[in-house]
């Protein structure tokens, strides 16, 4: 990576600037705000329905068509409201969720995880929050770090809730109240995902992606990714693995993330915010390439990444930072920056 190519990795905050390629897909027009924005037509047409908020790099739908958006705290400008909100299936109008003081006025969240039906856990600047109504209303149940900040969090086995961090993987044993330092404490943690084996696959900066089959205890690197940044992860109910590496498009594993191939790519300097795998096994991947125009796609593959078409198109320093899919088909994402 070049000193003037910079790529901005999603879920580790550190703002990276890039620039994007032309495409013929249609453009959205550059916004003044950030937000959410939602399809119901798989793709076809996008409405704004969640407006004048800053950016939103968490965003999370649950098996009934509630949907939780987070704002982080990185980007300040006037106007911007930051917060947690939350929207229900039988009321699609976005509310915003009652938040321990004094995070309503300035949050900033990286991760949304839902441990339970009802029950969400939000991390990153202002601690560990959690609520018990999907989103509704929220306590603080661990405070932030002293120097950390919480990035990134995974479901992990028998219960136990991971957090990748500027200097570790942590884990808790009692819902998010305690943490402990346990591996990988010379990296960044960027990415984590829980294989069907119980697997724990890390992705890091500058670090590449790390395989631990002993409850992080051992770790092996994949020598597929030295040195490298992972920006983004996602698991298909196949068991299928996937992987957005930066500067190199997006990858799949099939055996548990020893072997990776690229599905995905937008040539050199391919960065990916984020990466999905909806309900209805459908990959979205937010990503796009370098110079000299800003430019973030939403593609879709239907077929594991064999084909994909480009469903959305945004520009002008705005980024997709995240990616929710809900039961009946609606797609919604954040919208972020690719830099300030």
């Amino acid at each position: 990576m070049t000193v003037n190519v910079l790529v901005r990795t999603l879920r580790v905050g550190t703002i990276i600037l890039f620039a994007l390629l032309m495409s013929r897909a249609p453009a959205l027009s550059a916004h003044s705000d950030y937000g959410v924005l939602q399809s119901k037509d798989g793709g076809k047409t996008w409405q704004k329905v969640l407006d004048g908020t800053a950016v939103i790099d968490s965003l999370l739908a649950d098996a009934k068509g509630n949907l939780i958006a987070a704002t982080a705290g990185y980007l300040s400008g006037p106007g911007m409201e930051y917060g947690i909100y939350h929207s229900t299936a039988d009321a699609p109008d976005w509310a915003m969720s009652t938040m321990p003081a004094p995070t309503q006025g300035n949050a900033d969240i990286r991760s949304l995880l839902a441990v339970s039906d009802t029950r969400v856990l939000a991390a990153g600047g202002v601690g560990v929050l959690s609520s018990a109504d999907r989103g509704a209303t929220w306590i603080k149940v661990s405070q932030p770090l002293d120097g950390p900040v919480f990035q990134v969090l995974a479901a992990g086995a028998r219960g136990t809730i991971l957090a990748g961090a500027s200097n570790g993987l942590y884990q808790s044993r009692d819902d998010g109240r305690q943490w402990v330092r346990f591996a990988l404490r010379n990296k960044v943690v960027s990415a984590i995902v829980l294989t069907s084996r119980e697997q724990i696959v890390a992705g890091t900066v500058q670090g590449g992606l790390y395989l631990s089959s002993s409850s992080g205890a051992t770790w092996t690197p994949v020598a597929a990714f030295p040195r490298a940044t992972v920006s983004a992860m996602a698991t298909d109910s196949s068991g299928r693995l996937y992987a957005g590496i930066v500067d190199q498009g997006v990858f799949k594993s099939a055996d548990d993330g020893r072997t990776w191939t690229r599905i995905l790519s937008f040539g050199k300097n391919t960065a990916t915010y984020a990466l999905t795998v909806t309900p209805q096994g459908n990959i979205l991947a937010a990503a796009g390439s370098c110079c000299p125009v800003n430019e973030v796609y939403l593609s879709r593959s239907p077929d594991g990444g064999k084909t994909w078409r480009r469903i959305l198109r945004v520009t002008d320093s705005v980024a997709i930072g995240s990616i929710a899919a809900g039961p009946d088909g609606s797609i919604s994402v954040g919208l972020s920056t690719v830099g300030d």
